[in-house]
């Protein structure tokens, strides 16, 4: 009986092994990196240098925002968040003004 137990054990434990196993070769390989310890390889590689230049032709690039215009949008995506979540604007007056011992 106990040889039954220990076998069956044995077979489940494999059979959990094995499927760990093929999962784990399924899975997509996220955290590859060149050899030269550069950023993660595009799994799908170009077919030529010309449809390179073809794929950054059509995409019309914006220019860079300016500082100023990095603050505005700044202030404005701060704006934004008193007005989605005004519960969390008057917890945090809350505890500035108990800094302050009022």
């Amino acid at each position: 009986m106990r040889a039954m137990r220990t076998a069956i054990g044995a077979g489940l434990t494999a059979a959990l092994l094995m499927l760990a196993a093929d999962a784990f070769a399924q899975a997509p390989h996220r955290h590859f990196r060149d050899r030269d310890g550069g950023g993660p390889r595009s799994l799908v590689p170009m077919q030529s240098a010309e449809d390179a230049t073809q794929l950054d032709e059509s995409v019309p690039r914006r220019p860079r925002l300016t500082p100023e215009e990095r603050r505005q949008l700044r202030r404005d995506v701060h704006d934004a968040g008193r007005d989605l979540y005004p519960e969390r604007e008057r917890l945090r007056e809350q505890r500035r003004a108990a800094r302050r011992g009022e």
